[in-house]
């Protein structure tokens, strides 16, 4: 009887608890605030902009040389402060990069083989000389994906 009424007495303290925590369920995280679009607004919004912008010839001029790569990933700032349409050209070179190269009769295209050489090393430069944590972070979890 004794352990039935301590469980009893535990159970009702959590939920005592977990009734004044606000954080105890996901509706903290996802009250819209004013102001700021859901991803999937801004997305919507702006389709002609990034369609435009991680168009697979403009991926491709981001990883034509070094100092390409490393011009789109100067671009990023400390903690969510870089544009949100440079997030999503630098997330799309690092997809564009791990793609199938194309068939050999299309000399023409570019390869994302030779593209990921170079962003790869644009990567490993940028986490190894910049001083934010984010930006090494960031960079560190692209590269992972390259690797």
């Amino acid at each position: 009887m004794k352990k039935m009424l301590f469980v009893c007495a535990a159970l009702a303290a959590g939920l005592a608890l977990a009734a004044e925590n606000p954080y105890s369920s996901y509706g903290k995280a996802t009250e819209r605030v004013k102001g700021d679009p859901a991803a999937v607004e801004w997305q919507d919004a702006n389709a002609a902009a990034i369609a435009a912008a991680t168009a697979p010839d403009v991926l491709a001029a981001f990883v034509a040389d070094a100092a390409s790569a490393k011009a789109l990933l100067d671009q990023i700032q400390p903690a969510y402060a870089t544009p949100p349409l440079t997030l999503t050209q630098i997330a799309a070179v690092t997809q564009w990069v791990m793609g199938p190269e194309p068939c050999w009769l299309f000399f023409w295209e570019p390869s994302p083989a030779n593209g990921r050489k170079i962003w790869t090393a644009a990567l490993q430069e940028k986490i190894a000389t910049a001083k934010d944590d984010y930006v090494r972070t960031f960079c560190r979890q692209q590269l992972d994906l390259c690797q």
